[in-house]
């Protein structure tokens, strides 16, 4: 009960304060993403055949934006495990990653991607758009100027994933 009350303390206060106004979108969305996706990582459980032992692997396919949010946040641990930042090339090897922040605008080359990573235990997060209708696990996306966020149920379940519920509760919308 405890959890579930400071589960949705952290979201609602995350999305009270993410309201930022058009001459800051550019240069606070980034960062602000980046700080969801740290947050998500808190909420989401993994099989125990994928077990995190001590730290918890945050991988980001680019260096933009996002990964320098990334890069540049003051978080070193995520529970008592902690934080491993790693840049990745997809296709490539994921092995350590729990999370995976997918930045890649060419829908071509996302689809193929989500295809190859389908089914594996790591929690996909994007900002594409229609990241979510492609396979990804989590799209982050600006309404109202506020950064909010679809789920994936299917592909989260796929993967073995499991998240809290409250935070289903949270997103936009939630696909079956």
């Amino acid at each position: 009960m405890f959890k579930q009350f400071s589960l949705r303390c952290l979201f609602a206060a995350m999305l009270s304060c993410l309201v930022f106004t058009s001459a800051t979108a550019e240069t606070r969305a980034p960062q602000l993403k980046a700080v969801y996706t740290l947050n998500f990582a808190k909420f989401t459980h993994w099989p125990d055949e994928y077990a995190q032992g001590d730290s918890l692997g945050v991988c980001y396919t680019d260096q933009a934006s996002v990964a320098q949010g990334l890069a540049n946040t003051s978080v070193t641990h995520i529970g008592d495990q902690s934080l491993r930042l790693r840049q990745i090339k997809l296709p490539g090897n994921v092995s350590g990653c729990h999370v995976l922040f997918v930045h890649d605008h060419d829908p071509q080359r996302l689809r193929r991607y989500l295809a190859t990573l389908r089914g594996l235990p790591i929690l996909l997060v994007g900002d594409s758009p229609d990241f979510v209708d492609k396979g990804g696990m989590v799209e982050l996306f600006e309404l109202n100027r506020k950064i909010r966020f679809r789920i994936n149920l299917g592909a989260i379940r796929r993967s073995g994933l499991h998240l809290d519920s409250q935070l289903l509760d949270l997103a936009v919308e939630v696909l079956k």
